[in-house]
């Protein structure tokens, strides 16, 4: 599919890729850790993954501590920031409407983009 894209004329660029931006996500996530019963419980954290033009490549942001609870980190830079619990849906918002060449803050009050993701 990715191929495709690349191959395909987009609006303003040669390509469909370059004018698009994938987002991969649960609306859930599972513990990290097995539990009693050899699953994984429900988990208040998830995963996401950006793919597109305008994004940082190799980057991984966040973590969780030994007890499993969300580490945030640094918008602008990405470092991480262990007395940060987690990070915010409305940040993670944010950076995809940035991503789209979207105002966020018409759309969203007190979020911020994490700048840490785009090149």
């Amino acid at each position: 599919m990715l191929v495709k894209m690349a191959n395909t004329s987009g609006t303003q660029t040669d390509s469909l890729l370059a004018e698009t931006i994938i987002v991969v996500m649960s609306e859930m996530g599972r513990t990290p850790k097995f539990n009693a019963t050899g699953g994984r419980d429900h988990w208040s954290y998830t995963s996401v993954m950006l793919i597109g033009n305008d994004i940082a490549e190799g980057r991984s942001l966040g973590g969780y501590t030994e007890n499993f609870s969300g580490i945030g980190f640094d918008h602008r830079t990405g470092v991480l920031m262990p007395d940060t619990v987690g990070v915010s849906a409305f940040d993670f918002g944010a950076t995809v409407l940035t991503l789209a060449d979207m105002d966020p803050a018409s759309v969203l009050s007190n979020a911020r983009p994490f700048e840490g993701v785009l090149r």
